[in-house]
């Protein structure tokens, strides 16, 4: 009776070379250089974010005003829709008036 031969395959692997002559120097810059550029971003960031704030301050102040004219836009149609057709509820009107 034949026996069955089951083999593993062969698989060919990279080989690692335990070169380590050459090291790798990561910091290749002094700790006085990298504290001053993160000094400088860190400034820069501060500056732009100073700007951002005072930037929505002003949408802020503007939202408002126009939330305030849209409270009286909505009152003058209210009014000038009592004696129209409908009534403040449907206020029909002809086209071209405006509101």
């Amino acid at each position: 009776m034949p026996t069955a031969n089951f083999d593993t395959p062969k698989f060919d692997t990279p080989k690692r070379s335990s070169d380590n002559s050459a090291p790798k120097d990561l910091n290749l810059e002094s700790q006085d250089v990298r504290d001053e550029r993160a000094r400088v971003l860190a400034s820069e960031f501060n500056k732009l974010e100073n700007d951002a704030k005072a930037k929505s301050k002003v949408a802020r102040a503007a939202r408002k005003e126009a939330q305030a004219a849209k409270k009286l836009a909505d009152a003058a149609k209210g009014e000038a829709c009592k004696t129209r057709i409908g009534g403040k509820v449907a206020c029909i009107r002809p086209f071209g008036v405006g509101y």
